[in-house]
Formats: C-alpha cells, structure tokens, sequence
C-alpha cells in the first residue's frame, strides 16, 4: 500500500535523486526508483536527514555536506545539492488473521506444506519452524565451543596448498566481481574495499583472506580427522538426498541439473557440507555442556 502522507523517519520510500557539486552532476550522484530506508544511515547524513517530511511528487533540493573522511576524496568536505523526488511511500497493512487469508497466502510466506490452511495450522507450523531454528543454533554454539577447545594452541606448519590457492583465487573473484558491478562509483579495487568493507589497504584484504581460508582449511582438517577416527562416512546416497534437496530450493529440475550447471565438483562440496554436519551432531551427542557458562567439555 502506497501512502501520500509527508515522509517520517523509518518510512520505506522509492525515489529519484541527482547530487550536484558546483552545479555539476558528479559520479555515483544519480539514480531513479531507488528504494531506501529512511533513517537507515546508508546515505549520507545530511541526505539522509533531509528526507523527512517530503511530500509524495515534490521535486526537493537537499543541501548535503560530504564528511571530511569520506572514501572519495572528490567530495569529501564539499557541498553539494542533491534534487530529490520521492515517488512512493511504501506503508505496511496488517491484514487480520482468519483461516481464509492463511489458505490464500501460505505459499507467498514460503510454507511449502500445502496442507496449512487454518490459523491453528500455520501457528503449529511456525512453532516448530522456531524450535527447529532454536535447536540448530544451539546444536551450531555447541559445536562451535567445541571447536575452539580444539583448535586453540594448535601450530599449523603447512596447509594443502592446491586447496589454498583455489580458495584464495575464489575469494578474489567474487571481490573482482562486486568491484566490476559498481565500479563506476569507485576509482579503484582498493577504494572499493575500504569503502564496502572497512579494509585499510588492499594488503589487508589479501591478509584477511589469507586469514580466512587457512581457517577453513584448519577446519576442514579437524572434521576430516573427527571422521576418519570414528568411522563416520558420507555416501553417494547422501550427496544425492542432499543435492535434490539443493536442486528443488534452487529450482533446477534435479540434481543432475546442478551437475550439469557446475561440474562433477558439485560432489564433493556437497560431499563435505553433509560430512561437517554428520560431526557438528557427533560432537554435540558426545559433548558434556555446561550451559551457565556457555562451554563444552
């Protein structure tokens, strides 16, 4: 439902904008049926601030002042003059909760069950949705107790650097790829990285993903050896159970489709992912929890 209401903070709204410094449009400055979130802070300040109490088809000028730390060092500290038009107001309806509404809207609420059809149904459905949810983070915080109790203080000297190299060369190309899509707002991979990530320095992304695949790496390690020491074994049966469960989630037709999409690799990821979880439940049947202090023993 769209309202014609001045926009407040918190309101989701569309809109146009063009930013211009010195009476020029500049790079990154323009952009029509953007969505965005009044409040939310991913504008900057000034802009952000100047869209409450506007009025639905009013072309507006906001004055905004870049922050002196800004990532583009053309804007930081200017002034600049951004021309908004906010085209909608997006305002939510709580509809009331019958057993009609529920049998219309079960599926666009993503509950495959079509058997959910009253009200009585669907609050059985989403407790044990919720329980589900609830036993999977506590059986992931067990684990992940665990884990640390294992891993700390251990000195690692080599990794498989196949492994390693593959990792790295992935994590790079999904960063490449993110930089190639927005690439017109930023001058440089680098000035993209610390804007949308924080990183220092291009050196200190190629540390923290160093960092990070050698963890994984670690890990991999730690539940392969788990596995070995207790016979615990992935079958074809499992990655076939697992990867039709992927395959119909992600609307291919069949696994065979995923295989056919990304290689016989497929396999062995899918191979790993049911492995990591046989030992996250092996390590949480054989773990004795302390839960006043949130450890595993």
């Amino acid at each position: 439902m769209y309202s014609q209401r001045a926009t407040k903070a918190g309101d989701v709204i569309k809109l146009d904008y063009s930013g211009k410094l010195d009476g020029t449009a500049f790079s990154g400055g323009t952009a029509t049926d953007v969505t965005y979130t009044i409040g939310s802070g991913k504008f900057v300040d000034d802009l952000d601030k100047g869209l409450v109490g506007l009025t639905v088809g009013k072309e507006t000028d906001i004055t905004c002042v870049f922050p002196e730390s800004y990532y583009n060092s053309d804007l930081a500290g200017k002034t600049t003059v951004f021309t908004v038009t906010v085209n909608e107001i997006d305002e939510s309806v709580v509809p009331e909760l019958t057993d009609e509404w529920v049998a219309a809207n079960a599926a666009s609420l993503g509950i495959e069950d079509s058997s959910v059809t009253t009200v009585e149904q669907l609050r059985t459905y989403v407790r044990s949705y919720l329980e589900t949810q609830a036993s999977s983070s506590r059986s992931s915080a067990i684990f992940d107790a665990a884990y640390k109790q294992m891993s700390d203080g251990l000195d690692v000297s080599d990794y498989p650097s196949e492994e390693l190299t593959d990792l790295l060369n992935t994590l790079n190309s999904n960063v490449d790829a993110e930089y190639q899509s927005y690439s017109s707002s930023y001058s440089s991979k680098e000035e993209y990285l610390k804007s949308a990530y924080k990183f220092d320095s291009l050196d200190a992304f190629n540390e923290y993903a160093d960092n990070y695949a050698k963890q994984y790496l670690l890990q991999k390690m730690i539940v392969t050896m788990i596995a070995a020491d207790n016979n615990i074994t992935v079958t074809a049966d499992d990655i076939n159970s697992t990867g039709e469960e992927l395959a119909s989630y992600y609307g291919y037709d069949d696994y065979n489709d995923i295989l056919d999409t990304y290689g016989k690799t497929m396999n062995s990821e899918i191979g790993y992912q049911v492995l990591y979880q046989k030992i996250v439940d092996f390590v949480c049947e054989n773990v004795t929890v302390n839960d006043t202090t949130d450890t595993a023993e």
